[in-house]
């Protein structure tokens, strides 16, 4: 992170750029309107003017995400029209951007914070039917059924319990699914349906997504992979196995086992990089780490156990046994930990007076960003 102020002659032409795309002080900067109407002549100046727009506009992004999430969670009003809007527009700026990444890329902060955005979008919006398509889905299913394939000495739980008792009758299921529904606080319609599931990007799903963005950050930033991070990994594999066989119809020793098939046996090399190596042992890289042996075991024995005393209990099994509210803030916690950890955008860090901008005062600076909105049908 910087300290003290910086004076940046580069980023005159972004701030002039912008200013040129609004016609009063007043007015507001409509992104997707104006862009084609201002080029600039030097197609590396336009693609630097591009980039830093896109890089705020995903760090805003970010932020809208998570505390919609967050206000969800917390029965306050969570304004997604923002978060949607905005999510929205970096979609349609990197299309516009597209015909230039093809020979050039993105500096390593954005295309890191991009990577975040991804991560955190699929994982605050999964409930919200269709916001993945149904062919990106059924690409990740198939990676993830193959990544226990190929494992060969992964541990296999076939316990009786998976496709004796499972599928839950449909109104044991829907019972646990309205428990769902209320423990999230959510304002969506949670249609969990096994007809419908495939809509949906469930946490079974998007494990993996979640373990990669960790380990990009273990690259970009020297992050350790410390006890408490493999206990959110564990408590992720947990409520991703309480959801597909409570709330989606999940049945059989399959899902179990790709949901836990992370750290098993050797650490090869030759998978390197891999979510694999998140689970290696320091001392000795080509095994798996002891502590995570020991936390996956736990979890795994809590995730039966929690199933047996669903098909115990019925529909008495309390939803305070797997609390997923709770868990949901964690991992929001730990995304916006990952965001703060980011260098700032240059365009936040000129709102945040850490830097001057050659030419343009501080305070028409400010006035220039404030005024940036996506476009006038973004719903921000």
């Amino acid at each position: 992170m910087a300290t003290g102020k910086r004076k940046r002659q580069d980023l005159t032409g972004t701030l002039s750029t912008l200013k040129q795309w609004s016609g009063t002080e007043e007015e507001e900067i409509k992104l997707f309107e104006n862009h084609t109407c201002f080029r600039s002549v030097d197609s590396k100046t336009q693609f630097d003017v591009d980039v830093t727009i896109l890089d705020y506009m995903v760090y805003k992004c970010i932020k809208s995400l998570i505390k919609a999430r967050e206000n969800e969670l917390n029965g306050a009003k969570p304004h997604w029209n923002i978060a949607s809007g905005e999510l929205e527009a970096v979609h349609e700026w990197l299309g516009l951007l597209k015909p230039a990444l093809e020979n050039r890329k993105l500096p390593t902060d954005a295309e890191y914070r991009l990577r975040l955005l991804y991560t955190t979008s699929i994982f605050t919006c999964r409930y919200r039917a269709n916001f993945i398509s149904d062919s990106a889905l059924q690409d990740i299913r198939r990676s993830n059924s193959n990544r226990l394939k190929e494992r060969e000495d992964g541990y296999v739980h076939s316990h009786v319990l998976m496709s004796k008792y499972f599928p839950l009758e449909e109104q044991i299921r829907y019972q646990y699914v309205s428990f769902l529904v209320n423990d999230l606080q959510s304002n969506h319609r949670y249609d969990l349906r096994s007809d419908v599931e495939h809509v949906y990007a469930s946490l079974r799903d998007i494990l993996v997504i979640f373990l990669e963005q960790t380990l990009a950050r273990t690259y970009r930033y020297a992050g350790e992979i410390n006890e408490r991070l493999l206990e959110l990994f564990g408590e992720w594999m947990l409520q991703a196995s309480v959801e597909s066989y409570l709330h989606l119809g999940s049945h059989g020793s399959e899902p179990l086992n790709e949901i836990f098939a992370f750290g098993f046996g050797t650490c090869s090399l030759e998978e390197r990089p891999s979510v694999q190596e998140l689970f290696c042992d320091d001392e000795a890289a080509l095994q798996e780490s002891p502590m995570w042996t020991d936390i996956r075991q736990r979890y795994m024995n809590k995730a039966v156990l929690l199933l047996e005393a669903a098909v115990r209990e019925g529909m008495h099994l309390p939803s305070e046994s797997y609390p997923v509210r709770a868990f949901e803030l964690k991992v929001l916690s730990y995304l916006k930990a990952l965001s703060r950890e980011i260098v700032l955008p240059d365009l936040q860090q000129v709102i945040a007076g850490k830097i001057d901008i050659e030419g343009i005062s501080s305070s028409e600076s400010k006035r220039v960003i404030d005024r940036i909105r996506p476009s006038c049908q973004a719903g921000s």
